[in-house]
């Protein structure tokens, strides 16, 4: 009898320890930015909409060089950059925001201007906001690369009164 159990045992263990592996994450589908006006009116306001088929919209809201809306055909790498990115600073696992010392902010500076970014994957959008006085090492260091990585991506930068 216990010979039977061992073996019972033994043929179903190797089901029990095996490891389940997770389900894929849906792919990230859109990505959207909205950059803020600073203190001194020189920062640009605008939003940048970005879709995975590389469409993407542009709106200066003020301060930039050109306000008003701006459509966009961007090549498929440009998006895919973005999506490595957001995956590589584990954008989903952040805080809702970094403003504060709550947010765990370090070190705190103020007049700065601020940037929301908006992500969607599946069913899913995540909005995380950054205000650039905000200092929390490895975190708003990556959220302020993000955000200059979606300007040089999406070639904005004339639009936005920026060096070509």
């Amino acid at each position: 009898m216990k010979l039977l159990l061992v073996a019972v045992l033994l043929s179903i263990t190797p089901l029990a320890t095996r490891a389940q592996k997770p389900a894929p994450l849906p792919p990230i589908t859109s990505v959207a930015m909205e950059q803020f006006e600073c203190f001194w009116d020189t920062c640009p306001h605008y939003v940048i909409a970005i879709n995975k088929d590389g469409s993407a919209n542009y709106v200066g809201l003020a301060v930039a060089k050109k306000r008003g809306g701006v459509a966009l055909q961007l090549p498929a790498t440009a998006f895919d950059r973005i999506a490595r990115e957001i995956d590589k600073i584990k954008f989903f696992d952040l805080r809702n925001a970094y403003a504060s010392k709550e947010d765990g902010c370090k070190e705190m500076r103020t007049d700065q201007s601020s940037v929301s970014f908006f992500v969607t994957r599946g069913e899913d959008t995540k909005v995380v906001q950054l205000y650039y006085g905000c200092e929390l090492p490895g975190v708003t260091d990556h959220l302020a690369g993000l955000a200059s990585l979606i300007d040089e991506v999406t070639g904005i930068r004339p639009l936005l009164g920026r060096g070509q």
